[in-house]
């Protein structure tokens, strides 16, 4: 059992009864002392271990917030490490200092599913649940992380080296995992800094994440994959992430021809090549009209980022056609406001006269966002506000191609 307490006044405040999401990375970072949870004799009798900060004895009771038959289990769990293990009742605890003005934070982790709690406050705090990979080693990780908070430390400021510590594989995985998007931009500069070294290299391996082969990377997924890619977009240097551009592109096109699972780096190999009008023209053209049918059939939002900017790059009439089938297709129809979005920004840069023909009947769509998006788009291309009626529109365009 594992119980991390951690007592902050300040980097997060309560609203009202609600708290702001926590991180269990910036607890670390941002707390006075870091304590473990190590034994229960009785209520008045806690002890808590030292993992961070200048050791010095603090009474830290959970046991308001935790009540009287989650402390019990705890207490037994603590009592019997090797039946806990054999039963699967492995609690970890964890406590913070010096953060929060209402008092202690306490990190509770049963098993694989982790919960944050307020000294003052009964119960765990709603929306703060965090589900984390299920492995032997973390725990250990995680006491590991408490203990090296200097270089978390390190990392937020943007100064850490890797000639002040070498990070192996597993570790950059597990920061991967558990640091808020903005660590992991820093995180790319540290792996940029490690000359004649692969850390750049292996940081860029996470992108190639696929679900079906999930026992690569044990500690990562789809929503985790994702922010990393999001974090460090502008900083990644495309002639170490792509050896092989073209050979890369064709079997891309072969995932996406075959109904295969398209990585964060797939989607960022498509995004690069696709500003770049000189370079493996016939690859390119073939696999946008692959991504165009999968966009259409599945409404996968990172193929339409990269088809629109293809469209952008190129700047051709032609693709004024494809916008038409996109708006018109059920996914954009009934789909999700970011692909509608990223469609009409698509719209908005256009300038043809035969934009007010496709949008005319959003006018009339019942999202009112919607409508009143592609009136605006309109309005840039008449003379005027031309009414609620998408005939009005449409004949404003038939006068204008006599």
């Amino acid at each position: 059992m594992c119980v991390l307490v951690c007592v902050s006044y300040g980097q997060e405040k309560l609203e009202g009864e609600r708290i702001k999401k926590l991180s269990l990375v910036e607890l670390i970072v941002e707390s006075e002392m870091v304590y473990q949870l190590s034994s229960i004799k009785d209520l008045a009798n806690i002890r808590w271990d030292t993992l961070a900060g200048v050791k010095r004895e603090v009474f830290l009771s959970p046991s308001y917030a935790f009540g009287e038959e989650k402390i019990g289990a705890i207490k037994w769990s603590l009592d019997h490490p090797k039946e806990s293990k054999e039963n699967l009742q492995n609690d970890f605890v964890l406590g913070f200092t010096g953060l929060l003005k209402h008092g202690i934070c306490y990190f509770y982790l049963h098993n694989a599913s982790a919960d944050f709690y307020l000294q003052v406050v009964q119960g765990p705090l709603a929306g703060n649940t965090v589900l984390y990979p299920e492995y032997a080693g973390l725990r250990d990780d995680l006491i590991w992380l408490c203990r090296n908070r200097y270089l978390l430390k390190l990392l937020k400021k943007g100064e850490l080296k890797a000639e002040t510590y070498q990070f192996s594989p597993h570790e950059m995985e597990l920061l991967v995992r558990l640091c808020p998007g903005e660590y992991l931009k820093n995180l790319h500069a540290y792996a940029e800094s490690d000359e004649g070294g692969d850390k750049l290299a292996k940081l860029y391996a996470f992108m190639d994440y696929d679900p079906s082969e999930s026992k690569k990377f044990p500690l990562l997924n789809e929503h985790i994959v994702e922010k990393l890619a999001v974090a460090i977009d502008e900083e990644i240097v495309d002639g170490v992430m792509f050896a092989n551009t073209e050979g890369e592109l064709l079997m891309v096109s072969h995932k996406i021809k075959n109904g295969l699972y398209i990585t964060q780096r797939d989607k960022r190999l498509m995004r690069s090549v696709f500003i770049k009008n000189d370079d493996h023209l016939a690859v390119k053209n073939a696999l946008a009209g692959m991504m165009k049918d999968e966009v259409l059939a599945n409404g996968d939002i990172g193929l339409l980022k990269a088809y629109l900017l293809r469209m952008k790059a190129r700047d051709s009439v032609a693709d004024l056609a494809v916008l038409a089938e996109l708006v018109q297709a059920k996914v954009f129809q009934e789909g999700g406001e970011e692909f509608q979005g990223l469609v009409m920004d698509g719209f908005a840069l256009r300038r043809e006269r035969e934009v007010v023909w496709v949008l005319a009947p959003l006018i009339k769509h019942e999202d009112v966002m919607l409508a009143g998006r592609a009136r605006e788009i309109m309005k840039g291309l008449a003379p005027k506000d031309l009414g609620d009626e998408p005939k009005e529109w449409r004949a404003w365009y038939r006068e204008q191609n006599k």
